[in-house]
Order: C-alpha cells, then sequence, then structure tokens
C-alpha cells in the first residue's frame, strides 16, 4: 500500500536532532563559531561556553543568546532567521560536542 510505503520511507529518512543540529549550525554558524564547532579566532569558542562549566551552558540561556545576538561581541540576532525547533536542535549538537559525545565531522546515524 501507499500508506506503507510513506511509513517506511519516512523511518529511513528520519533525520535526528543532533543531525539537524549539526546541518543547521554548519549552515549558520560556522562560519564565525568554526566548523564541527571547532573554533575560529573571530568568535566565542562554543564548546567552552556551553561546556559543563561554561557560561551558557543551558539550553535557556543559549536560547536567549542566539536569538538576541551579542551586539558587543559582534554577533547578530537570529531572532526571525533561525526558529526555536531549529536553535534548539544546535544546542543538542553543540552541546554533544561540548561534553565530547559526538566526535567532529557529520554525526553519524543511529543504526536501527
Amino acid at each position: 500500500s501507499t500508506a506503507g510505503y510513506f511509513a517506511v520511507f519516512t523511518m529511513c529518512t528520519a533525520v535526528t536532532s543532533v543531525e539537524r543540529g549539526y546541518n543547521i549550525f554548519e549552515a549558520n554558524c560556522a562560519r564565525c563559531h568554526g566548523q564541527d564547532v571547532l573554533g575560529n579566532p573571530v568568535a566565542a569558542d562554543l564548546l567552552v561556553l556551553v561546556g559543563p562549566k561554561g557560561p551558557i551552558n543551558t539550553e535557556a540561556m543559549f536560547t536567549e543568546v542566539v536569538t538576541a545576538g551579542a551586539p558587543a561581541s559582534g554577533m547578530p540576532p537570529f531572532k526571525g532567521v533561525l526558529a526555536s525547533e531549529q536553535i534548539k536542535a544546535i544546542y543538542a549538537y553543540i552541546k554533544g560536542r561540548a561534553e565530547k559525545r559526538i566526535p567532529p565531522g557529520r554525526p553519524a546515524r543511529p543504526a536501527g
């Protein structure tokens, strides 16, 4: 049946939040913050900022900074550019990198 085909297709093409975060980060943030969140001299080191002892180590604080920007540092606000779901996915990706649960490079899809 067509419904069965679409259900299988949807399961096979499902993208995890971390994968979405990686893709959105690379398209919107990597220019300043470095590919794979490896840092760049022109912007803050997100692995430190979002890390366990960093000053923006919660999703709420991260969302606030991304939405409002950091004008004193030259970071533009992304309010109206990125949806809250996109910011949440970026945070999941960066947090995983900061906690060393995700290595550099495109995140692997979970088996299954």
